[in-house]
């Protein structure tokens, strides 16, 4: 199993980490994944950081000319060294995924989990702003903070979506 220098699995790294240097076009599609809103602003902070001496490049051409870094990568000339980018990449790992929405399969693993706990430990999520009360007292034993209110709303969506379920062997 290989895991990109970003998080999660794709089985295409273990040949990005045994790869020296990359053109900025693959290092985008690599490193945004699809994300065309994000591609360009990433574009412009790698071309930066080049400038700045944070990430290191080559000319792909192999010649010595010092033409500036955006006209490298204008003509596709562009190299990027995979270690030096990495380093500087790591920065903004833990900043990428915690303000995406979840997908729906997401959602529904969550709410499967909660369903599933909320039914092993005797709470009816039927009455969400009451469940969501004892919720709330549960989480502060554990030094945590949230409103009866917004737990109960997130219970009545779980609610809606997952019905209840007593696998054998649950009291």
């Amino acid at each position: 199993m290989c895991s990109t220098p970003f998080g999660g699995f794709d089985p295409c790294a273990i040949f990005w980490n045994e790869t020296d240097h990359l053109p900025l076009s693959a290092v985008l599609d690599y490193w945004c994944k699809g994300d065309a809103k994000c591609r360009e602003a990433r574009k412009q902070a790698i071309l930066t950081a080049c400038r700045r001496g944070d990430v290191n490049y080559r000319r792909r051409d192999g010649r010595t000319y010092d033409d500036p870094v955006e006209e490298l990568a204008a003509s596709d000339l562009l190299l990027i060294e995979r270690a030096s980018f990495e380093r500087w990449a790591e920065r903004f790992a833990s900043a990428e995924r915690p303000n995406l929405p979840l997908d729906g399969r997401e959602r529904q693993t969550l709410w499967a989990l909660i369903r599933a706990l909320a039914d092993k430990a005797g709470i009816d999520i039927k009455q969400p702003h009451k469940a969501g009360a004892q919720i709330e007292t549960l989480l502060a034993k554990h030094g945590m903070a949230l409103s009866a209110r917004t737990i109960g709303e997130h219970l009545k969506k779980v609610h809606e979506a997952i019905p209840p379920t007593r696998p054998q062997g649950w009291q």
